[in-house]
């Protein structure tokens, strides 16, 4: 095999230290104003629901100042075990009083570049302060050296560009807390697709405090106290020194590259039969807007090649970037592992054996020292039966052949449902305020992934001649480490979200095409991308920087979504085609380009039901399967169910 090399291209701020952080912020002294006659019955009825909603639709919410100190508090330990999980080499607070109103930062920090200690949050001789939790990967300018919260305050603080128009060039995941001293205002946010965790509490009955966090201190046996999810964008809370009045405002974005991201191609050529049929613009009001052109980046003529090199490029690139920006400890966290086939890797992927997670840790090794070992993790609730489990093997083996030079540590976990009922109440705290049983089947076994924890399998023996995929024999020097109980000192987790969405890899994209062409289909796609942040990417940020790692999303690299957003969706999905063939076609193409055949045609399975807590899960709260799907079981709160 002629192995691929793809040298790093010189990105703003590779340089720099990179860190990931548990951020919070709490005021107290204001509550909830009446500013709309409806709000005081709206909050009663369904109140995190509607404050969400509301501030989607970028209608302010009015809080005014008060002075009421009879209520309680959230203890402040509960916040440093929780922002300690996140960041453990470093924890530290700062306070501002204005208005009558105290406002408190709290930040944890998991360094992942740079011998030099760095400190979250961070204050500037203006008296500005910054809690920023994610990677700046580029946008803005910064020295060697720098971290990236540093840089960005400086850049915030010189006042020659907007907050807004500053975060909305930040090219990275991010979640952020400003306070600008200047014009006594709180920023907060989440990038555009909403890669970073940030939760709202706002002042009421149950706890006087406005809250916001990466993650709650919530205990789903006692607290009343209900949280939600920031939307995407960038907000801000201005308090008025006199009146002590204060709004939260939603603002749009002055770079086109979100609005990109939800838009989709469709060309004449990917369907003449429904061009005409649901051509109606798709309008969401909940996406923060962006008024001005969108470019064209994709030649008309674009050829299913061209459409291939594109994408491999893109990707490599998005790779590379997320390898660059990171170093991994050198010593093995225990004594207990001498050998140095059990030395750290700088990078955990959560492994499938499926189409995206095979495709990552091949672009990994394309990007990383030759003599980095990478690790990949899989997690089953049946053992070796578990379609999950079996698509592992079948790819670490592929991989193996592919490149016998790298270390390639499958780690295998092996879970129950026993196990998730005693992790129960710390799981529902880390996915709140997702509640529902889906949550907790994807929550669970991505928690356990995270945690890194199993049995080493490497054997790499071909498959019986009845598999799937046969390859030829390859000596294994690895083998005397097989079996052997590890756990992962990886700090980054590289996970696929993003691809399916993007990429048509669902089964109801083959019903949307169904029920309106190419125009449906599109539709679907662009919802998905909307609500992503909400749906999937804040509880699994919480699930995974749970252990102090970090998850990246190479597939949702901005560079990336743009371009998939600019392909017509030819290049994704054939109708005619069956599962496996016909959806995510372009990023099949890729791996097949690299040389691995069989994870490239392996048809999609979600984490759910290929770990098969999905399945022992139905048979427990509803007797079966089809019971399970009648009731439409994953959708259901965990509250109306019996069960442990």
């Amino acid at each position: 095999m002629t192995e691929l090399r793809y040298p790093a291209e010189k990105v703003e701020g590779l340089a720099a230290r990179k860190l990931m952080c548990g951020i919070t912020l709490l005021i107290d002294g204001l509550k909830v104003g009446l500013p709309l006659e409806t709000q005081p019955s709206r909050l009663k009825c369904d109140g995190a629901e509607w404050l969400q909603e509301h501030l989607l639709r970028g209608e302010p919410i009015e809080l005014a100042a008060h002075h009421d100190q009879s209520c309680g508090e959230i203890k402040g330990d509960e916040y440093h075990k929780m922002l300690r999980a996140r960041g453990p080499d470093f924890l530290s607070s700062m306070s501002v009083v204005t208005g009558g109103v105290g406002i408190q930062f709290l930040a944890s920090l998991l360094q992942l570049r740079g011998s030099q200690p760095s400190s979250c949050p961070l204050k500037d001789a203006q008296g500005n302060i910054l809690a920023l939790n994610g990677e700046i990967y580029a946008g803005i300018c910064l020295s060697r050296g720098q971290n990236d919260a540093e840089g960005l305050l400086d850049v915030l603080g010189g006042g020659s560009k907007s907050v807004v128009e500053v975060m909305g060039g930040v090219r990275g995941p991010w979640a952020m807390l400003y306070w600008q001293q200047g014009t006594q205002t709180l920023w907060f946010g989440r990038d555009g697709i909403g890669r970073r965790s940030l939760l709202l509490h706002l002042p009421d009955e149950a706890d006087p405090r406005l809250m916001l966090s990466s993650a709650s201190p919530w205990d789903p046996t006692q607290s009343s106290v209900r949280w939600l999810e920031v939307p995407h964008g960038v907000f801000s809370l201005r308090i008025e020194q006199d009146s002590g009045r204060a709004l939260i405002q939603r603002h749009d974005w002055l770079d086109s590259t979100w609005s990109q991201i939800v838009s989709r191609e469709v060309t004449s050529e990917d369907d003449l039969n429904h061009q005409q049929q649901n051509t109606e613009t798709v309008v969401d009001g909940n996406y923060p807007t962006y008024s001005g052109p969108l470019p064209r980046l994709v030649p008309d003529n674009t050829t299913p090649s061209g459409a291939l090199e594109m994408v491999k490029n893109a990707l490599m690139k998005a790779m590379q970037m997320r390898c660059d920006c990171m170093e991994w400890r050198m010593g093995q966290e225990t004594s207990d592992n001498p050998s140095s086939l059990l030395r750290p890797a700088p990078v955990l992927v959560l492994f499938s054996g499926g189409l995206d997670s095979t495709l990552l840790a091949a672009l990994l090794h394309l990007c990383l020292p030759s003599d980095a070992p990478i690790d990949l993790v899989n997690v089953s609730f049946t053992k070796e039966t578990s379609p999950d489990r079996v698509g592992s093997i079948e790819s670490v083996r592929e991989l193996r052949q592919w490149a016998p030079d790298r270390l390639w540590r499958l780690i295998e976990v092996d879970s129950s449902l026993d196990e998730v009922d005693g992790l129960r109440s710390h799981l529902l705290a880390l996915l709140h305020p997702c509640s529902s049983i889906l949550d907790l089947n994807v929550g669970a076994p991505l928690w356990l992934a995270a945690r890194g924890r199993g049995k080493l399998n490497m054997i790499s023996d071909p498959p019986d001649s009845s598999d799937e995929v046969v390859v030829e024999a390859v000596s294994n020097p690895f083998e005397s480490i097989h079996g052997v109980e590890f756990t992962s000192s990886a700090p980054v987790v590289l996970m696929g979200h993003g691809a399916d969405e993007q990429c048509c890899g669902y089964a109801r994209h083959k019903s949307r095409f169904r029920e309106g062409g190419w125009h449906r289909l599109r539709s679907e796609v662009q919802m998905e991308l909307r609500r992503l942040w909400k749906r999937n990417l804040g509880r699994d940020d919480r699930v995974v920087s749970d252990h102090g790692r970090e998850a990246r999303f190479p597939f949702l690299d901005e560079d990336v979504a743009v371009l998939f957003a600019h392909l017509p969706l030819k290049f994704f999905f054939d109708y005619e085609l069956p599962s496996g063939e016909g959806d995510k076609m372009v990023v099949r193409e890729c791996l097949r380009s690299l040389g691995i055949e069989g994870a490239a045609a392996r048809k999609k399975c979600a984490i759910q039901f290929g770990s098969r807590i999905s399945k022992l899960s139905n048979c427990r709260y509803f007797g079966s399967n089809r019971a399970a799907n009648k009731r439409s079981a994953g959708y259901v709160d965990l509250a109306d169910v019996h069960g442990p």
